[in-house]
């Protein structure tokens, strides 16, 4: 009889040992616990939620996410983002074969620049789900081919940052975007849906002067006067101007920076310019060097390190950092979506008063 008391005071000793060494795993880590034949198992069990790597189109209405796990999407569907009581549109999903990848067919057509919400739950295997609204931008069967041009980092309330394009295709730019790495991706300018013509400069204005409200008309139509001319903002009645919304008139573009122009809803890089006023060792901003990654990834410029990019040491307000190869780039015929390599060697700093918004630039590099 004391033998048997002695292994029941056995087992219950191990029991208590084991459960104060699965009380503190529990504590640690998320785990659970299965009784086997051979005792007690501890089970990981995984409460990561899943996430969504990337989410653009694929075809004219066909959507695509790719999560960081196999999931299953439930609950889908589609609407217009301004309309919150409209027509909520269903969905057609399929998977690849790990499904990490789904396709949404869409129901519906959508309209080219209009803004619309994909929402629904991505669950993963252990039950972990994600819920998620995904905006994005009605599909553009015909963008245009735009690089960047000429670049003002240097400029005030009364005299904005810009960014000059030149346009090497016509199409329509509803979709496109301009991100900066200093200024971030919330901020990422967003082209309004306007058709532009081969042979035009775009220059997007960084800052509004309330002083001249007459001067900060988005010229969206064919009207290219419709801005007032101002010498300080540097309109072009001969060229497209547009602005971007900047409610306290920050500086926008740093002297350092890196600038890409994306389609897909910031998920494809279409042309990117990495410039340098020569006092950094490396980027100063976590999206710049992502962006400058993501260039090189791309084929457009050479090199992602600072070193490597254009030399904008030198800047202000009337000396701006140039592309000297458009005219060689504009004797080509270019597809929606061609990628054009770039490098330092294509961009330096021009004369005092050689800035040119809309217009040729000029090919006088400054010297001190």
């Amino acid at each position: 009889m004391k033998k048997v008391q002695n292994f029941f005071s056995v087992i219950r000793y191990a029991l208590a040992c084991t459960g104060i060494c699965v009380g503190v795993l529990f504590v640690a880590a998320p785990f659970s616990c299965k009784l086997t034949e051979e005792g007690i198992e501890i089970v990981s069990v995984d409460k990561t939620v899943p996430q969504i790597l990337s989410f653009d189109f694929k075809q004219r209405s066909t959507l695509e996410i790719v999560c960081s796990e196999p999931v299953t999407l439930k609950e889908v569907q589609f609407k217009k983002a301004d309309d919150s009581g409209g027509t909520a549109y269903e969905v057609t999903v399929s998977y690849n074969e790990t499904k990490t990848a789904a396709e949404i067919a869409l129901s519906a057509p959508t309209e080219i620049g209009v803004q619309y919400d994909l929402t629904g739950v991505a669950e993963d295997l252990n039950g972990n789900s994600l819920t998620f609204s995904l905006p994005f931008t009605g599909y553009n069967d015909n963008p245009p081919v735009l690089v960047f041009s000429e670049i003002r980092s240097e400029g005030t309330a009364k005299t904005p940052e810009f960014v000059e394009l030149y346009v090497l295709k016509s199409g329509n730019t509803a979709g496109l975007q301009i991100t900066g790495g200093y200024d971030g991706k919330e901020k990422s300018y967003s082209f309004p849906m306007t058709e532009v013509q081969k042979g035009e400069y775009i220059t997007v204005h960084f800052r509004h002067d309330s002083d001249t409200p007459d001067s900060c008309i988005d010229e969206t139509g064919s009207d290219l006067a419709l801005a007032a001319a101002d010498s300080k903002n540097n309109n072009c009645n001969t060229a497209r101007d547009l602005w971007a919304a900047n409610a306290d008139n920050s500086a926008r573009i740093q002297k350092t920076d890196v600038l890409v122009l994306t389609s897909d809803n910031g998920n494809t890089i279409l042309d990117a310019v990495l410039f340098s006023d020569g006092t950094k060792t490396e980027w100063q901003k976590a999206l710049s060097k992502e962006l400058a990654a993501k260039a090189v990834a791309k084929g457009i410029w050479q090199s992602a390190a600072i070193t490597d990019a254009a030399s904008n040491a030198g800047a202000t307000t009337t000396r701006t950092l140039c592309r000297q190869n458009i005219a060689a780039l504009a004797e080509a015929t270019y597809e929606s979506g061609a990628i054009i390599p770039t490098s330092a060697a294509d961009w330096f700093v021009v004369k005092t008063s050689g800035d040119t918004p809309g217009k040729q630039n000029s090919s006088e590099k400054y010297t001190e």
